[in-house]
């Protein structure tokens, strides 16, 4: 939750995650964990393309482990329209992450070509480090920031986050079923 209630209507925690990842996508932000540390200030965001939502949130919740920080989500669609209102959230959200740390991951997954210029002027006015899931071929890919390709998973990193998940009993089930 955040510290100052204005930004609570937008802006959520990202609980972290105690789940297996990939040594591929732990590469990634390992990447992206290094060049927030050499940054002075924020440095440009980091976007995190990939094709599927759960392996770009699972690489921005790693990336947060990594630098033992906070993570909390702002949703692309809910910064604000007007130039006076998103430089009111940008100072808020700015002031917010140097008294606690936290990271800001904007989750550009619903995020339209028309969104783009408001997006890229609310991380403009952003100071602290930033994060920007971004799905493959989408319109957010035109913002400018550090480009971190996640790759989609292997199938033994599949398998082992299957087993890990649901267990080897369900996974032997599951596979006992298919054979029948």
């Amino acid at each position: 939750e955040c510290g100052d209630e204005r930004l609570e209507a937008l802006i959520r925690p990202i609980s972290a995650s105690t789940r297996l990842i990939s040594a591929a996508h732990r590469e990634c932000a390992r990447r992206a964990a290094e060049y927030w540390t050499s940054c002075v200030g924020g440095g440009q965001p980091i976007l995190l393309v990939g094709r599927r939502a759960s392996d770009r949130r699972r690489v921005v919740q790693e990336i947060c482990r990594m630098l033992e920080r906070r993570c909390s989500v702002l949703q692309a669609a809910d910064i604000p329209a007007g130039a006076s209102d998103r430089e009111r959230v940008a100072r808020l959200w700015n002031r917010e992450a140097l008294l606690t740390g936290a990271v800001l991951c904007i989750d550009a997954s619903e995020m339209e070509a028309g969104d783009v210029g408001r997006v890229a002027a609310f991380l403009d006015r952003i100071d602290v480090p930033a994060a920007v899931e971004v799905p493959e071929s989408s319109a957010a890919e035109r913002l400018e920031g550090l480009r971190v390709q996640i790759p989609a998973l292997e199938a033994a990193d599949r398998k082992a986050i299957w087993i890990e998940t649901l267990g080897a009993d369900e996974i032997g089930r599951a596979s006992c079923r298919e054979r029948v």
